[in-house]
């Protein structure tokens, strides 16, 4: 947010040297997670809430694993099929239903398990400054766009009224930083 917070100052004390600098640039772009908010707690909230609701509505799971070792599977899975290492929605349900094999469920929990994940992912607080410089961006013209590896969706986040797009890894089937992802937006 460094990058950003310094950009705001220039609004603020030289609005004529930034519009000079940026005067053809008409799309900003931001990554989302670790950029505009911090995103390992949660990520951690978020990993040990789907785990509680595992333990509570499919208890073998619980018995089965910790919170530690569902990550570490998880993560396994990415290194043994690194296709789905940048799509992050298809990792998390691949590994849910490998969980949910290993114990002996079906893999219908799959689908609900990460809907309550999804909820809990996001679930964010937004740096201080976020919001208000990209209200200050957009107040200056500048488009707005979001381009992320993982699956937030801003709508969801309710950021949604400050972009006007958003592009995923997984919508596209490219990641940062191969130059599909910014020809994309």
């Amino acid at each position: 947010m460094t990058k950003l917070f310094e950009l705001e100052k220039h609004f603020d004390s030289d609005p004529f040297l930034i519009k000079q600098t940026m005067k053809h640039i008409r799309l900003l772009t931001f990554d989302l997670d670790d950029t505009l908010w911090d995103n390992r707690p949660v990520l951690l909230a978020a990993e040990q809430s789907l785990y509680d609701w595992l333990s509570r509505n499919y208890p073998r799971i619980g018995e089965h694993y910790t919170v530690e070792s569902m990550r570490e599977q998880r993560l396994a899975l990415a290194r043994r099929e690194p296709e789905l290492r940048y799509h992050m929605t298809a990792l998390r349900k691949r590994s849910l239903q490998l969980a949910a094999e290993t114990v002996g469920y079906d893999a219908t929990l799959v689908e609900p398990a990460f809907e309550w994940f999804l909820e809990a992912r996001h679930r964010i607080t937004p740096y201080r400054d976020v919001v208000p410089t990209l209200r200050k961006l957009r107040a200056a013209g500048y488009l707005l766009g979001s381009l992320t590896n993982g699956n937030a969706d801003v709508n969801r986040l309710g950021l949604g009224e400050l972009f006007d797009l958003s592009v995923s890894a997984e919508s596209i089937g490219s990641a940062k930083p191969d130059p599909a992802i910014f020809s994309q937006a």
